[in-house]
């Protein structure tokens, strides 16, 4: 007996045996699941048995497989004939169990023959399957292991760019808090009576303060404490030493050993005191942490009487943690050099060096090759140039040359000639007051500076790297003296010491050696190399800066632009004064500084600048284009001053006949009294631009002066009184 049941979702009919009786079966449409009645319970729907035909031995009952629902399962006749083969026709149909299952928002239903074929008409929302597993724990997963890896980074960002130190630690000595340290020092045994911080002093920490310079410290040693005695050899000294647990305390940095040293220093001195640990410790980088340190220096230098002159905590602030010191010295004594820690209970060897850098470094001077040496030649006296009268001054052109002119004029020994030079190394000596050239020098080589000492002329040639001395007399060259990357060279009178600014490529660092970018680098560098002339040897060489270098005509002091636009004072010391101490600077005084100039009696200097140069002082104002004079011996406060207009470029000093002579883009001859006031002015022959003043050289009797520009040199002579 066979059941046709439909499905009870879509209709489907189908026809089930009675093996299938009471089993759960599947409808091959729509895959939905029902069961079969049995015979007793009431059918889904009654079908008629079919019509009986010729007697044919039924087939077996075959268990009907619920079809995929992408198919679907025509019906088949119950009887078959014997011949004909049993065949299932298998049809492909659209997936529509998606469509049926979509939610309607309100929409019209599409039409009945065309299921499948939804028009797309808004959003619609397509409720997942139940047999379809779900995303959501892997959408999860991944979204926390984001977050996490988010928070990492910016926590590990935070703690780079952040100087993290540890928090400050409890008090280890029954005292109030001690300072936050840079790192945590190892634990050591508890130390009972440590002294007291002295009132008003910095404590270690604190980070470094100007206002302790000038206090007092005590003299007396501490209980148990030696002064260690040292000695300079040939200006350096190098001790090794260590703080131990034995080693008494500091009383200015409680907590903090110490070890105090003696020496004896000069005046008019330049000293470096370090204290580098021993074996040295790699830099510290910013946001690297590194073995704990054991051993943080810190440097403290007194005079005798206790006055702090200067200390010291770090190299470079957190990076190269050894302590130095670059102290003057100007009164001779003794000193106390006290080495001691910036962290409390810090222990370990240490290397103190103490050097005089007044003494310079070597020069590393070149074997000079050979070269033929140019003679002198005499020339032709021309006829003496005419003066021209312009009111009561005397304006002679001197010399006009087509190669432009090099500094400085400078007058022979006897004042009855004096002395100039082109940039093709041509020297000239000029009579004076006949206003002819008497002797040439023709050397062929590019020359850049020209001055006067009392071992005779000199000349810079810097494609040579050389400075020649020539006999002022004859113009016969003396010597020649090696000065690597010499640039400029000035000199005094009185003196056979001569300084060379130079130029030199820095060493490259040695392989394998770890250096700070930021205060080694391979580049150019500035210096003053010290040179005797009388010898012919270069002496020694320092790391001054020498921008418009210039000596006094009294060999005392040599001056040059440094230090951001300000005039640096260098004193000549030595036995043989042959070496720099630097002295004094002024403010900040010149943008774009044109030149320094001295007066005869060294009396007087100035930096000038087209703008003219800052105030001083802020509560006294000055006038733009204004130029500050200052007495040699005094940079702070100006003596006077002189305002002379736009475009101040050069000064010249007059002291026998108490005048100062500059200009501006107008005037080029403008004279002032020594409190600064205006007293004459002219101009020079030819066009103002083609006549810019760039020397002033009176002459030592004073009442006529001598003025180069470019590419000529003029001789003034004004009126005396009573004429």
């Amino acid at each position: 007996m066979s059941l046709k049941l439909a499905c009870p979702r879509c209709h489907h009919v189908q026809f089930f045996d009675d093996a299938f009786a009471g089993q759960a079966v599947t409808c091959g449409k729509c895959a939905q699941v029902f069961r079969v009645p049995r015979a007793a319970e009431p059918a889904l729907a009654e079908a008629p048995a079919p019509a009986a035909t010729a007697q044919v031995d039924a087939p077996a009952p075959v268990a009907i497989a619920p079809w995929p629902a992408s198919t679907q399962a025509r019906e088949l006749p119950t009887t078959f004939a014997q011949s004909e083969p049993l065949a299932v026709k298998v049809v492909e149909l659209p997936d529509t169990s998606a469509e049926r299952d979509r939610e309607d928002l309100g929409r019209p239903e599409p039409a009945r023959d065309e299921p499948w074929r939804r028009e797309q008409r808004g959003p619609v929302r397509v409720r997942p399957r139940l047999d379809e597993p779900t995303k959501l724990p892997w959408t999860f997963g991944v979204s926390l292991v984001a977050f996490l890896l988010l928070l990492f980074g910016a926590t590990a960002a935070w703690f780079m760019i952040r100087d993290h130190r540890p928090p400050p630690q409890k008090a280890m000595f029954n005292q109030p808090q001690m300072p936050q340290q840079r790192f945590q020092p190892p634990v050591q045994p508890v130390q009972p009576n440590l002294p007291q911080p002295m009132q008003g002093f910095q404590q270690p920490g604190q980070g470094r303060r100007d206002d302790i310079k000038g206090q007092v410290a005590p003299v007396a040693p501490q209980p148990n404490e030696k002064l260690i005695p040292i000695k300079l050899d040939n200006g350096q000294v190098k001790v090794a030493g260590s703080l131990t647990f034995n080693d008494p305390f500091d009383p200015l940095s409680p907590g903090c050993r110490r070890k105090v040293y003696e020496i004896e220093l000069e005046p008019f001195r330049e000293y470096t005191i370090e204290m580098m640990v021993d074996p040295p410790q790699p830099p510290q980088r910013p946001g690297v942490r590194v073995q704990p340190i054991q051993l943080d220096p810190y440097l403290r230098l007194e005079d005798a009487k206790g006055t702090i002159l200067d200390f010291n905590d770090d190299i470079k602030e957190t990076v190269i943690l050894d302590s130095r010191m670059v102290v003057g010295i100007r009164e001779k004594g003794k000193y106390r050099i006290i080495a001691t820690s910036f962290g409390v209970n810090e222990t370990g060897n240490f290397l103190l060096n103490v050097r005089d850098e007044t003494r310079g470094k070597p020069v590393n001077a070149k074997q000079l090759p050979p070269r033929p040496l140019p003679k002198p030649a005499a020339v032709d006296l021309a006829q003496k140039p005419a003066g021209e009268k312009r009111g009561d001054v005397l304006i002679t052109t001197i010399l006009q040359s087509d190669t432009p002119l090099v500094g400085d004029l400078c007058w022979a020994p006897d004042g009855k000639a004096f002395f100039a030079l082109d940039t093709q190394g041509t020297l000239r000596r000029i009579d004076w007051p006949e206003n002819l050239e008497i002797a040439r020098l023709t050397t062929g080589s590019p020359a850049s500076s020209l001055c006067l000492s009392r071992a005779g002329l000199l000349i810079s040639y810097p494609s040579l790297h050389e400075v020649w001395v020539i006999d002022p007399a004859t113009l016969e060259v003396q010597k020649r003296v090696s000065v690597p990357g010499v640039e400029r060279v000035s000199a005094a009178p009185a003196s056979d010491i001569a300084c060379a600014a130079v130029r030199l490529e820095a060493a490259p660092p040695k392989k394998g050696r770890q250096i700070d970018d930021d205060a080694e680098k391979a580049a150019a560098s500035e210096g003053i190399i010290i040179l005797d002339a009388k010898s012919g040897k270069s002496v020694r060489q320092y790391a001054h800066a020498p921008k418009h270098l210039t000596m006094t005509p009294d060999g005392k002091y040599v001056f040059a632009e440094g230090r951001i636009e300000r005039l640096v004072r260098y004193r000549v010391v030595g036995e043989k004064n042959d070496m720099l101490f630097a002295d004094d600077e002024s403010p900040r005084l010149a943008g774009n500084g044109q030149g320094i100039f001295t007066s005869p009696d060294s009396n007087y200097v100035c930096l000038t600048s087209p703008g003219g140069n800052y105030a001083t002082d802020p509560a006294m104002p000055v006038k733009q284009y204004t130029t500050l004079i200052f007495k040699t011996t005094e940079l702070k406060k100006p003596a006077f001053a002189i305002w002379t207009g736009e475009s101040p470029r050069a000064v010249g000093f007059d002291p026998a006949a108490g005048a100062v002579v500059s200009h501006n883009n107008e005037k080029q001859i403008m004279l002032f009294s020594e409190a600064g006031v205006r007293t004459q002015e002219e101009n020079l022959p030819g066009d103002r631009l083609a006549v810019a003043p760039r020397q002033f050289l009176p002459h030592p009797t004073g009442g006529r002066m001598l003025v180069r520009t470019e590419n000529a040199v003029f001789g003034v002579e004004f009126a005396k009184e009573g004429k």
